[in-house]
């Protein structure tokens, strides 16, 4: 099993004790522990793309690609919230970098 595989088994374990923990049925939770790893594995290999992009010097279009695709995902949540999700996602996500450099990894 490859390393990424076994980040994303890993992953879908925690989150389906902590979707449980919040209350979800087991079959609901698992699927929705699913959902998101499926998810996170198609966005790494949106990331694997738009790496290349940036090392064929093609930043603009890698750049307008993840815009785009932050942007269609933000479309998903009600108006009202996006603002608040935008600062709470980029809070989470400096929180997790923390993490990563304190364990030594990314």
């Amino acid at each position: 099993m490859s390393e990424e595989k076994r980040l994303l088994k890993d992953y879908f374990q925690e989150r389906l004790q902590e979707l449980k923990d919040l209350g979800l049925s087991g079959a609901l939770a698992s699927r929705a522990a699913m959902a998101e790893v499926k998810a996170l594995e198609a966005a790494g290999n949106l990331f694997k793309v738009v790496d290349e992009l940036y090392d064929s010097g093609k930043q603009n279009v890698a750049s307008a690609l993840l815009s785009d695709f932050y942007a269609r995902l933000l479309l998903y949540i009600a108006g009202e919230d996006r603002e608040r999700f935008s600062k709470v996602a980029v809070k989470m996500a400096e929180e997790i970098e923390k993490e990563w450099k304190e364990e030594g990894g990314r």
